[in-house]
């Protein structure tokens, strides 16, 4: 195929992948981009055929893999540029795409695939990109490493580095499969996907690790140990502690036994980890970066380091008010998930940690005063549905709300005093309601306190509420206090 040819269908093929990369106008995308173009553009000097190279930076994490296409486009995904630690790694992927395309694996790709669908030569532009993202022969997947790692080493990049990258490879998805509960370092299912299609079309790392190793030992290769920083680096830790963080917060599913429970939060706890060390040492690279602080406080906040939390937090602060905002929203969400599965104490313990940091917050006085009544704390509650009356009276109407459905549930359990208490908050917040007026003059009653008993049962009958059952449970309740003054009255000898 003339070099013309392969480079018009390579044209072709590049604008029907274009979907791909032509919406990446971030910010930082497009710095990446130019940053890939530049390290392609030193390597693409020294590939043996003149070729017009181009290089397309694809943003997606799950992409993790790269592909060339005839005539000279490359492209290379983000989640494939996640696991590089330096800028050799990224030269040594760069340079073995290049060499599918300096030794024509590409367009015989093209070649064979129109043979196949008998069609005039190029004829196949909207070819299934799996095609060309697939991998090639093995001993084309071999030359491609061995000519990608001497073009990187032309440009004074360190074989050793490409070595790495087939080791990052073993490690997220090892040779020897065992079953995985979740995906390693918060990494998607689609992710893994793409890195199980890659392991079934390339041969094994370890082969292509141990060439590499020979080529340094013969002298074909330098041995150099030196290596170029990867200076968008910060930006992949960020963006995968962000991600793991996301895989921490996915709330439980509901109907869990204890132990799995146990599983669940112990998988919890590592994407914790995850995201916490991976944010810390995205820091480490570049301090300035208030996503990166506000995902570190959030870990340790879900890790129960609370005084580290608040320290990001209030480093956060004074420049990005709306960073340490976040923290107070994730901190919320996870008091409403322990509540919403009945984790009375952890909801209380993150309400009241969020609150620390933003004083009388109307949701999260709600979320704690919940927490409050789940935990039986009547004491803290009530302290709670005054700040919340005083505040903000729509919000302590919901509380209210919450208050009568567990004391409705209380009083059919016999919960005699849990009731009782229940119900006396929800009248503070709202005096008069007659539900609650009769809850708690039964709840009163059962528990043999006959004085608010009777008051409770007055203010029912005061609302004309001219029930027999509750003139006669008023009347006993007088009846008893009588007998109980007579007996006071006559132990004391008085007539």
């Amino acid at each position: 195929m003339p070099d013309e040819q392969e480079i018009k269908i390579g044209e072709r093929l590049e604008k029907s992948y274009g979907f791909l990369w032509r919406d990446e106008d971030e910010e930082q995308s497009r710095a990446i981009q130019a940053y890939v173009n530049q390290v392609g553009a030193r390597l693409a000097a020294h590939a043996h055929r003149k070729l017009p190279y181009r290089f397309h930076y694809v943003s997606s994490l799950d992409f993790i893999n790269a592909f060339a296409l005839p005539g000279g486009p490359v492209i290379i995904g983000g989640g494939l540029m996640a696991q590089m630690r330096t800028e050799d790694e990224l030269a040594a992927v760069l340079g073995h795409e290049i060499e599918h395309i300096d030794h024509y694996h590409c367009a015989e790709r093209v070649q064979v695939e129109d043979a196949i669908r008998h069609t005039p030569l190029g004829a196949v532009v909207a070819l299934p990109v799996a095609v060309l993202m697939a991998g090639y022969s093995k001993d084309q997947e071999f030359q491609a490493d061995r000519e990608g790692v001497k073009l990187a080493a032309a440009v004074s990049y360190s074989p050793q580095r490409a070595i790495r990258v087939f080791e990052a490879f073993e490690r997220l998805f090892p040779a020897a499969q065992t079953p995985r509960r979740s995906p390693p370092e918060g990494l998607s299912d689609a992710a893994l996907k793409t890195l199980e299609g890659y392991f079934q079309s390339h041969p094994p790392s370890a082969e292509r690790i141990d060439q590499i190793r020979k080529m340094i030992a013969s002298g074909q290769l330098p041995n150099w140990t030196r290596t170029t920083p990867l200076p968008v680096e910060f930006y992949f830790l960020t963006e995968r502690s962000f991600r793991a963080l996301g895989r921490a917060e996915l709330p439980m599913r509901g109907g869990l036994s204890n132990k799995d429970r146990k599983t669940w939060q112990a998988e919890r706890d590592e994407y914790y980890r995850q995201a916490g060390t991976l944010a810390a040492q995205s820091l480490a690279l570049r301090s300035d970066q208030p996503r990166a602080l506000s995902i570190l406080a959030v870990a340790s906040y879900g890790l129960g380091d609370f005084a580290a939390g608040a320290a990001t937090y209030h480093k956060l602060l004074p420049d990005y008010p709306a960073f340490a905002d976040s923290i107070r929203q994730h901190l919320e969400a996870l008091a409403r998930q322990a509540l919403a599965v009945e984790n009375y104490a952890k909801a209380a313990s993150l309400a009241s940690h969020a609150l620390d940091l933003q004083p009388d917050q109307d949701s999260l006085l709600k979320t704690l005063a919940e927490a409050q009544f789940g935990l039986k704390d009547f004491t803290g509650a009530s302290e709670t549905c005054r700040k919340l009356k005083a505040l903000y009276p729509s919000a302590a109407d919901a509380v209210r709300s919450a208050a009568d459905t567990l004391a409705d549930a209380a009083l059919a359990r016999h919960e005699y005093r849990d009731a009782a208490s229940l119900a006396a908050q929800s009248l503070e917040l709202k005096p008069g309601q007659l539900r609650m007026l009769r809850i708690l003059a039964q709840a009163e009653f059962a528990q043999a306190n006959f004085a608010p008993a009777a008051v409770a049962y007055r203010k029912v009958l005061d609302q004309q509420i001219w029930d027999l059952d509750w003139v006669r449970g008023y009347a006993d309740a007088l009846s008893v206090l009588l007998a109980l003054a007579h007996s006071r009255i006559g132990s004391t000898k008085f007539t």
